[in-house]
This record gives structure tokens, sequence and C-alpha cells, in this order.
């Protein structure tokens, strides 16, 4: 992979456009290491927005209040049924 990018009017190295980028905002400073994986995620999907996560989907508000209120109100609930009731993994309600 090239140590150079494309930008505006010419091509700058990773540490120049890190230099740039911490000149336009001092606030939030970066690294060039940051630069290359940017670049690198850019040249892998055509964007840089984060790829969608895996692993277990999280639990919406108000399904968490619902299992909530059912575990108050019979607090022997047994997690499976509350699993299969909620259409959720048993492990999720523990």
């Amino acid at each position: 992979m090239s140590n150079h990018e494309g930008y505006g009017d010419r091509r700058r190295s990773h540490s120049e456009v890190c230099t740039l980028f911490n000149e336009a905002h001092p606030q939030r400073p970066i690294v060039r290491s940051t630069v290359t994986k940017i670049v690198a995620k850019f040249q892998a999907a055509g964007h840089v927005r984060d790829l969608p996560k895996s692993g277990r989907p999280p639990v919406p508000e108000n399904t968490q209040s619902d299992v909530m209120l059912q575990v108050q109100d019979n607090p022997h609930s047994i997690t499976r049924q509350m699993g299969i009731d909620f259409n959720l993994s048993h492990t999720s309600i523990v």
C-alpha cells in the first residue's frame, strides 16, 4: 500500500495528512497510524463507515422494561421460558 494519498491538488503522505488534520482540529488530534487505518478501510470497503457488528443484537429498551416487570411480578420466572415469551436468548434475560 502506498504511504501517499491524493488530496486536493497533490498527493500527500499519511504524516502530512495527519499534520494538516491536527492543525485544523487541534481539539481532536490523531496519529499517522489512524490515517493509515482509515485509508485501508476506504480501499477495502469504498467508504469509512463502521461495518455492522457481529454478535448478539442489543435488546430494545421497551423489551428490557417488560422483562424487568415480569421478574418483579414473578421473581421465580424461568429464564428459558421468558426468552421464548420475549423472543430473546435466555442468556439475554439474566
